[in-house]
C-alpha cells in the first residue's frame, strides 16, 4: 500500500503573523519553503486564514 501524506499546518496567532511573518525578509525566507499555515485570532477562536 502507498502512504498516505498528510498536510501539516504551522499555527500562528493573526498578531504574530501580521507583526513578524509579513516582512519582506521573513517572507522571502519562507517562499522557498513549503509550508502551510492556519493563522487564527486567539480571542474570537476562529481561523482567520489557511495558507497552503
Amino acid at each position: 500500500m502507498g502512504t498516505i501524506k498528510i498536510p501539516r499546518y504551522i499555527t500562528i496567532p493573526e498578531a504574530a503573523y501580521q507583526d513578524f511573518f509579513l516582512k519582506p525578509a521573513i517572507q522571502d525566507i519562507l517562499s522557498d519553503q513549503q509550508i502551510n499555515y492556519l493563522i487564527f485570532d486567539p480571542n474570537q477562536e476562529v481561523i482567520v486564514q489557511w495558507i497552503s
